[in-house]
């Protein structure tokens, strides 16, 4: 019973460790200036948008 334990036990370890090795980071995608009205509700200013670009390029820094 214990070797069939550390059998499966290396089993999920090595499955994990693969996901860790494979992970790849996803790229980000600007939103477009209708997704960025569409989100808003109501068609942005232009000082809305320069606003709403701020955040979003803030958000970009922080998640690369």
């Amino acid at each position: 019973m214990t070797d069939f334990l550390l059998m499966v036990g290396g089993a999920l370890f090595a499955m994990v460790i693969s996901g860790i090795v494979n992970y790849k980071k996803s790229q980000w995608v600007d939103l477009t200036d209708d997704e960025m009205h569409e989100c808003w509700g109501d068609p942005l200013t232009p000082l809305g948008m320069k606003h709403a670009r701020m955040i979003e390029a803030k958000l970009k820094e922080k998640n690369g």
